[in-house]
């Protein structure tokens, strides 16, 4: 059996380090000079920092924390062999040029500008050698059959996970990989909403799929991680599509399409409904069609997440049921949104204009305006107040709605709220809903 390098023995590792040393303590007084005087003694010096460089990289793999901290950043964990793979070529290329400079300064006889170059060359040439005989080695053979029944096991794991079995228990490492996924899966819609012409290229593409599957809502997911994302796919994720590829699991890519795009979901909900981000040259219908169509795959996403434990939301019983088709509706959400993000004190949550859109429908005003019972409500004297200082009010309704248990707010508008809650009519969220609704319709 061949003994790999990078298990080298205590003994040997002592050897060598020794052996260097000694060679760079001979180097350095001159004792032993080849008869070639100071080139000699800074060859033998340069040979024995060659051979510590190589022992200490044997030993620790020092340069491997170059390779994990570039996969670590995002982007970069889907290609860790081509990442390797350049570092070293970068390295070969220093070297290459780290030792013409030494030559270069040989023959103008600038020995201390050559002792540098000759170092900088011994000790990177010994941290590539160490890299290539004893760094991290890509599975082949009978060790990538193994590391395949491995990651095959683990993938099935996790589809007994997605499936519901109670017996079945993710490992730490699975579930840091998912969340892992899901941070770089939110990473990238900031780098897109942050860019003015990327982020409406991608809510173009996003819209006209939206109206192309409207009767297939799981594809519009499927999109979004699998072609927009598709650059900050990590290896884990790669190999679980694969997995899933062949054995045609839908259910389990739907869930876990679902489950990294969440955070991802929610990002692009606050980027269109916040004036404060990229401002799109779309007309309010436009936005507001595809405000509601996220707003649906976010509600859609809890729903099918309930109980995995990657979602804070605890939706009531509202959450299920269907949207009207009603574009004025959808405008009317996204106007509280755009003003309830004005106010300093404002923070972004997708679930109160998700109970705020479900409310609404619930109220159905445009369909009850003729109502008489409506018309005499003891609602209406408050609508006044709500127009007067509207963001502050839309920030009201979306602390209510958020279900905070205590709202460190005090203002006109809260006592008005209070004096709303203290009608008792037992549907103050939507009396909350019903009174920005005129208030809207006044603004308008």
């Amino acid at each position: 059996m061949t003994r790999d390098p990078a298990q080298t023995t205590p003994i040997g590792s002592t050897f060598l380090s020794i052996a260097s040393l000694v060679l760079i303590i001979i180097g350095a007084t001159g004792i032993f000079d080849l008869n070639l005087a100071n080139v000699g003694r800074m060859l033998v010096f340069g040979f024995g920092v060659f051979l510590l460089s190589l022992s200490i990289e044997l030993r620790h793999k020092i340069s491997e924390l170059l390779d994990s901290n570039l996969s670590d950043r995002p982007g970069m964990e889907t290609r860790y062999r081509e990442n390797r793979m350049i570092i070293s070529i970068i390295m070969w290329l220093i070297i290459c040029l780290s030792f013409m400079l030494s030559l270069l300064a040989l023959s103008s006889r600038k020995f201390e500008q050559f002792t540098l170059m000759l170092t900088c060359f011994t000790v990177l040439l010994g941290v590539v050698l160490a890299r290539h005989f004893g760094g991290a080695k890509f599975p082949n053979g009978s060790s990538q059959a193994i590391n395949l029944e491995h990651k095959a096991r683990e993938y099935q794991q996790l589809k007994y996970w997605l499936d519901g079995d109670s017996s079945t228990v993710l490992s730490a490492v699975q579930l840091d990989l998912i969340q892992r996924q899901r941070d770089l899966f939110e990473l990238e819609t900031e780098r897109i909403t942050q860019d003015p012409l990327v982020f409406k290229a991608t809510l173009a593409t996003l819209e006209e799929f939206l109206e192309a599957t409207v009767d297939e809502p799981d594809d519009f997911i499927e999109l979004l991680w699998n072609k927009e994302f598709k650059s900050v796919h990590t290896d884990w994720l790669t190999g679980a599509v694969e997995y899933v590829k062949k054995g045609r699991i839908r259910q389990m890519r739907e869930l876990l399409g679902r489950m990294l795009t969440l955070p991802a979901l929610i990002k692009l909900l606050q980027a269109i409904s916040s004036p404060q981000t990229v401002e799109l040259d779309w007309e309010l219908p436009r936005k507001a069609n595809l405000f509601r169509n996220l707003l649906k795959q976010c509600e859609r996403s809890v729903k099918l997440l309930q109980g995995y434990g990657f979602t804070s939301y605890s939706p009531d019983e509202r959450v299920g049921m269907l949207f009207s088709n009603n574009p004025q509706y959808d405008e009317f959400v996204l106007f509280l949104a755009y003003n309830s993000s004005r106010w300093d004190q404002y923070e972004f949550s997708p679930w109160w204009l998700l109970r705020s859109r479900l409310l609404i429908d619930l109220a159905a005003p445009l369909e009850k305006q003729s109502d008489s019972t409506y018309q005499n409500s003891p609602l209406i004297r408050h609508i006044s107040s709500a127009v007067e200082d509207f963001e502050e009010w839309c920030f009201c309704v979306s602390e209510h709605l958020s279900d905070k248990t205590s709202i460190n707010y005090d203002s006109a508008i809260f006592d008005t709220t209070q004096q709303i809650l203290q009608l008792r009519t037992m549907t103050f969220d939507q009396d909350l809903i019903l009174i920005s609704w005129w208030a809207y319709q006044r603004l308008s």
